[in-house]
């Protein structure tokens, strides 16, 4: 699915097109997309996918070695009313100590609160007794004065674009499994697609005669806006003529100039 949402432009699956962006099924969809692959690879390399993103996950494990591991997308923990569904829970197996429980919460649109990271917890550690369990969040927008420790997390809540700065990082560094790798690439890649990045400069060819011609301005809420030459971001769009020189170091357009 990761390959038919970058190069084919897939973006609906077996839905009505007024069904398309209900948040709980864009949330369902890109967990799946992004966490399905790791129930494939061989345990060294899912850990590693996990490292990628969650480099506090190092602090944790130190030298012990891995022997197996089993990821659950939407487990369903409890009974009758009493129950809940984390996003995703992957249990790994190590030679010494206790396994290691990953509890991870992924939001798109819809908000996260600290009443389900406890109920989830405590579930995981309902299951899985002898673990210890650890529990991250992923949020498309900024969790607004809360940290840590308020939502209860043990890793730092994180953004959709956090993630995108850690495997754009891990892909430049490179060296590591080849199929760790191709995820961070496509994973990497996807969050572009979806406005979930970082600035990573713009393409420029070496014709200086290149022009934009876009319909309209950016938000007017956005005081700065990149950029990126090889494609524009919905939304931010407007007529600012020729690019400055390709010897510039640094290229922006601000709101109020063009």
């Amino acid at each position: 699915m990761l390959d038919a949402f970058i190069k084919k432009g897939v973006r609906r699956i077996l839905e009505k097109r007024s069904d398309e962006h209900r948040n709980k099924k864009t949330e369902d969809a890109i967990t799946s997309m992004v966490f399905t692959p790791l129930q494939f690879m061989i345990s060294h390399q899912a850990f590693a996918c996990f490292k990628a993103f969650l480099p506090e996950l190092t602090k944790f494990v130190g030298s012990r070695t891995l022997l197996s591991h089993e990821i659950h997308l939407w487990p369903r923990y409890g009974e009758r009313t009493q129950w809940c569904e984390p996003d995703l829970v992957a249990k790994f197996d190590f030679d010494i100590f206790k396994p290691l429980v990953l509890v991870g919460e992924m939001k798109w649109d819809s908000q996260i609160t600290a009443a389900q990271i406890e109920k989830e917890r405590y579930a995981a550690a309902q299951k899985y007794p002898d673990a210890r369990v650890i529990v991250f969040a992923v949020t498309k927008n900024p969790l607004k004065g809360k940290h840590a420790t308020e939502l209860g997390c043990t890793i730092t809540p994180m953004t959709w674009t956090d993630v995108h700065r850690q495997l754009t990082r891990f892909v430049e560094r490179g060296g590591s499994n080849g199929a760790t790798l191709l995820w961070a690439s496509l994973v990497s890649k996807f969050l572009n697609e979806a406005e979930q990045c970082i600035f990573t400069g713009f393409e420029l060819k070496s014709d200086d005669n290149l022009e934009f011609n876009f319909d309209s301005l950016p938000p007017a809420n956005r005081a700065s806006v990149f950029f990126e030459k090889s494609r524009c971001f919905s939304g931010f769009q407007g007529d600012y003529g020729r690019l400055p020189p390709l010897d510039a170091s640094v290229l922006f357009f601000r709101r109020s100039r063009a």
